[in-house]
């Protein structure tokens, strides 16, 4: 139990892996959430913020940080969003110049999915980059219900929201 999340996921679905997709933390490749929708950390994520906005009801300001899980690999995003992203519409990787041709390690077969450089080939990026497109439009779909409904309680004037990430992915560029 590393969360909140955790904690909810395996009250709701005890003995099952909340990483049953067969993804890894820092995993390239992406594939469909193997579960329904609702127990995505996506979903979760957003019906909880939406729930405490929908339930605050207090004179005071509040203070609520919402964290997305994603688009943080493993990059398992619902179906439906993977079917809205075609990859031969995925760009090509941009690689430039001979500064990584150290870390330039090319694979006789298929290389560890956690890997962190390194040449997996031009396909499996573009896999990886529709599994990646997806998870930040399910993220989006999110944030929209969330900025929905904080206008819905009248809160839009006198909040502010302030949207950060961590860091990007290269997603196959360097």
């Amino acid at each position: 139990e590393v969360d909140d999340y955790d904690q909810w996921f395996k009250k709701e679905l005890p003995g099952i892996d909340p990483m049953v997709t067969g993804l890894t933390f820092n995993d390239y490749r992406g594939r469909p959430y193997a579960l329904p929708e609702y127990f995505h950390p996506t979903s979760w994520v957003g019906r909880s913020a939406i729930d405490f906005l929908t339930h605050y009801n207090l004179s005071d300001p509040f203070f609520l940080k919402v964290s997305f899980h994603r688009p943080h690999s493993p990059y398992d995003p619902p179906e439906r969003w993977i079917d809205k992203y075609t990859q031969d519409k995925m760009p090509q990787p941009f690689q430039g110049g001979n500064w990584d041709r150290r870390y330039a390690v090319h694979y006789n077969g298929t290389p560890d999915p956690g890997i962190w450089c390194g040449d997996i080939g031009i396909e499996q990026v573009k896999k990886s980059r529709q599994a990646y497109y997806s998870s930040v439009s399910f993220v989006d779909e999110w944030i929209g219900e969330i900025l929905d409904v904080l206008e819905l309680r009248g809160l839009t004037n006198d909040t502010l929201v302030l949207f950060t990430a961590d860091h990007g992915d290269m997603m196959g560029d360097h």
